[in-house]
This record gives structure tokens, C-alpha cells and sequence, in this order.
């Protein structure tokens, strides 16, 4: 059985995520909803190019939820689409969200252990983002 990896990109570089995946041995499946960030290189289209073979778009797992409670757009669906991979094959799930206790990846990954009985590892970025002051 793989293990699954949680890593919410927006407090990493892409070139951290790039180490993380490679020291994992894992593939990338992104459970966001929208395939869409500000921060450009982690667009679909660029995360198509960048981690080709290796990077997988599942909204089935995305939060469709704008604020409050996360809602899984269709958590059985998704879930059969992380199965096919699991036994096999080790898993990053990438989402934006920086803290873990407000993101759905949390509840996925949780939803995974249970079903699969995988381990489950929540990645910390690798050096302390320190938000700017205002004057």
C-alpha cells in the first residue's frame, strides 16, 4: 500500500514541492475544484507541463464550498479515482490551503486512511514564510 502525503502549495516554491515529490516517490494529484491560482506556475496548464506522467487533476475531491463547512463536489467518485492509485503507488494530495485544520485534504485524507488503511503524512513547507509588516 502507498502512502498519502497532504502538501497545501501556499506557503511552498514549486521547486520545494519538486524536492518533496521526488524524496516521496510520489505522483501529484491536485483535489482542487478550479484548477486555477494567482501564482501562475501552479495553473493546470503549467502543472501539466511541469509534472507530466506524474500530476493528476481530480475536482471530484475539490471543496465546492465558498466559506464554512467543506463540501466534496463528489467525494465516491474521487475517492475510486484515489483507490486505482494507492495500492500501488505513493500519493501527494495537493490543494492550495496553507493551514491544514481549514482544509478539505484533511478530511480526504482521513476518508482515505480509513477506506484504504494507508499511511497518511501531512507535509510541512520547508522554511517558515514570515508575513510582511505594515508601516
Amino acid at each position: 500500500m502507498g502512502t498519502l502525503f497532504t502538501l497545501g502549495y501556499d506557503e511552498w516554491d514549486i521547486e520545494e514541492i519538486e524536492a518533496a515529490r521526488i524524496e516521496c516517490d510520489a505522483g501529484i494529484m491536485d483535489i482542487r475544484w478550479r484548477q486555477f491560482s494567482p501564482r501562475r506556475e501552479f495553473q493546470l496548464e503549467e502543472l501539466l507541463k511541469r509534472w507530466e506522467g506524474n500530476y493528476l487533476e481530480v475536482p471530484q475531491l475539490g471543496n465546492t464550498a465558498i466559506s464554512g463547512d467543506p463540501r466534496i463536489c463528489d467525494l465516491e467518485k474521487g475517492m475510486k479515482i484515489l483507490g486505482q492509485f494507492l495500492p500501488t503507488n505513493n500519493v501527494i494530495l495537493l490543494c492550495r490551503c496553507a493551514s491544514l485544520e481549514q482544509c478539505h485534504r484533511g478530511m480526504i485524507a482521513e476518508e482515505a486512511r480509513q477506506r484504504f488503511g494507508c499511511e497518511v503524512i501531512h507535509l510541512s513547507p520547508p522554511k517558515t514564510v514570515t508575513p510582511p509588516t505594515f508601516q
